[in-house]
């Protein structure tokens, strides 16, 4: 995801003879599809601990860091809810 996030805002590129990132073309939005969640396997679907919590796994041990470099670099994150 961060590569990902570096690549959006990478101004190595040029548009018009300018260099120019995706941000700067109106691409804000970064994101994460799967992968991210713990799936349960006696349910099989869900993602969910008791208390209603999403749970991550240990591919992205910081899920509020990533949202907070996001914002930081001028963009939208978000990540799809329900892919076990």
């Amino acid at each position: 995801m961060n590569a990902m996030m570096d690549a959006m805002v990478d101004r190595s590129r040029t548009a018009s003879g300018k260099h120019t990132s995706l941000l700067d073309m109106g691409y804000n939005h970064i994101g994460l599809d799967g992968g991210w969640n713990y799936c349960f396997p006696d349910n099989h679907t869900f993602h969910w601990a008791s208390d209603g919590r999403p749970v991550w796994n240990d591919a992205f041990p910081d899920p509020k860091g990533m949202v907070s470099r996001a914002h930081k670099l001028g963009l939208s994150p978000g990540w799809y809810l329900n892919n076990c």
